[in-house]
């Protein structure tokens, strides 16, 4: 039973007026007069005692869980760095003393995770002590205790109360000092990367190095106290934004970098997903793949700036020295639908391909000739204006945004059927980007009718039209209407 169930039933009793006997309690009897002068006292003490330590076990509790709670997730965000840490230094991307600090970092915070959770939030309290004397009314032995009670509380001064009560029904109190209670002082903690878990949890997560001042600066505010005042606190504010990271990082990247290793997971995964949905046709290798769908999960990245980070890892573009076809993931990329569709931009303003310039396309990059980043639209139009000086009697259809190819496609096809072709045979642009015999005679003063085309193919040996069955079967019968006239052919 607590101390205030104890308290409230000595009060209840001593308040009933059909009390005459004694009250028992904890094995001992009381008068009327002792419980009201002796054991209600104590009991209230005890009562007060009570809940002084309900109340510091309960905020005991509560900072104990918070810190618990800080030091996990300090835990896991140094798991899921040292994971990435030994990926780096497998790529000799990270020096060995690096590995081992961030091992030593996630070593340190293991060990004060353990510390916290085997602690306990206070003190043990220390028993509660009662003693007995003699006691009565007109000298006879009564049985009466002498109660003594810890007034002072945990951690307080003071001492033990004693009251006795004499012979006659007098009532002494008195109060020795005793020992305060104490408890082996926790050590100092100096470790700083252990303050700010403690102070400012929140921001534990900013401890890698990677995160540019931003380390730094949480050392000098746990040094120099600043998560202690509200002050403090808009001071670290102030100069966390002219931190190198905050500079340099977007308000997506930074929500990203504060989500649990877990979520972060969670995102990557879905990143992976839409690449390989949307870009199944590039082969990654699984570190590269990992790394542009984090790139993409950091930066909330939209449907067309995946493609662009999946190209530019794809075609390596930003390295040193950019490759476009080398590796199986920019031979893939080559050879899929969205590099397909750019080429037919060039095909279709007889122009040759430039897989540099489509991978740059791709890729959001700046072309290095301009100095801006090229389009697909503005690629159609500078192939257009290219086409307007080489094939001058179409440029008005070319302003029209009629294509060189679909110009070409009626001569095209009539060039097939007259020659005795298929279409595939008739090309007007070669290998090399440059027009064949047969866009060259296109490309005079003024365009060619179609039948002015169609003689210019019969008329022009260079053509091959002396060789088709039609000119054959024209030749025979030329031959026979001469031998007829001369007599030879009946």
């Amino acid at each position: 039973m607590s101390a205030a169930d104890d308290l409230k039933k000595a009060q209840d009793k001593l308040a009933d007026p059909n009390f005459r006997g004694t009250y028992e309690f904890e094995g001992k009897k009381y008068s009327r007069t002792a419980l009201r002068d002796t054991l209600i006292p104590l009991l209230e003490e005890r009562d007060k005692a009570e809940k002084k330590r309900k109340k510091e076990t309960e905020a005991g509790f509560t900072s104990l869980r918070a810190q618990i709670s800080a030091q996990e997730k300090l835990v896991k965000d140094l798991e899921s760095t040292l994971f990435a840490d030994r990926r780096a230094f497998k790529k000799k991307n990270l020096s060995e003393a690096e590995l081992k600090a961030s091992e030593k970092r996630l070593d340190d915070a293991k060990k004060r995770l353990t510390q916290l959770t085997t602690r306990q939030p206070v003190p043990t309290r220390r028993p509660t002590t009662t003693t007995t004397t003699k006691s009565g009314v007109g000298g006879q032995r009564t049985g009466a205790p002498n109660v003594a009670a810890e007034t002072a509380g945990f951690g307080g001064k003071g001492g033990t109360t004693i009251v006795t009560t004499k012979p006659g029904g007098t009532t002494t109190v008195t109060t020795k000092p005793t020992t305060p209670v104490t408890e082996k002082p926790e050590a100092v903690v100096t470790d700083w990367e252990t303050l700010v878990s403690q102070q400012a949890g929140e921001y534990q997560y900013l401890l890698d190095p990677k995160y540019e001042g931003v380390p730094e600066l949480l050392r000098k505010a746990v040094q120099q106290g600043y998560f202690k005042s509200e002050e403090g606190k808009k001071q670290f504010l102030q100069e966390f934004q002219a931190t190198g990271y905050y500079r340099n990082t977007s308000q997506k990247q930074q929500l990203f970098d504060k989500k649990t290793p877990a979520d972060k997971r969670a995102a990557i995964g879905l990143e992976i997903e839409k690449i390989r949905s949307e870009y199944g046709e590039i082969q990654f290798d699984q570190a590269t793949l990992e790394e542009v769908a984090t790139a993409a999960a950091r930066n909330g990245a939209t449907a067309v700036e995946l493609g662009r980070l999946v190209y530019r890892a794809a075609f390596k573009i930003g390295a040193a020295q950019p490759v476009f076809g080398a590796s199986t993931a920019a031979k893939t990329a080559l050879g899929g639908e969205d590099v397909a569709r750019v080429r037919a931009i060039y095909r279709a303003y007889g122009q040759k391909a430039d897989d540099q310039t489509i991978a740059r396309i791709l890729a959001g990059e700046t072309d290095p000739a301009s100095g801006v980043v090229m389009t697909e639209d503005m690629l159609r139009n500078n192939l257009r204006d290219i086409a307007k000086v080489s094939y001058k009697p179409f440029a008005d259809l070319l302003d029209r945004g009629i294509s060189v190819e679909t110009i070409f496609q009626p001569y095209k096809n009539l060039a097939a059927s007259v020659l005795e072709k298929t279409p595939d045979e008739v090309e007007l642009i070669d290998a090399s980007g440059k027009p064949t015999q047969f866009a060259s005679a296109l490309m005079g003063k003024d365009p060619l009718s179609l039948t002015e085309w169609m003689t210019t193919l019969k008329a022009d040996n260079k053509y091959g039209w002396q060789f088709t069955n039609e000119a054959k079967q024209k030749s025979t019968g030329l031959v026979m209407d001469l031998e007829k006239a001369f007599g030879f052919r009946k």
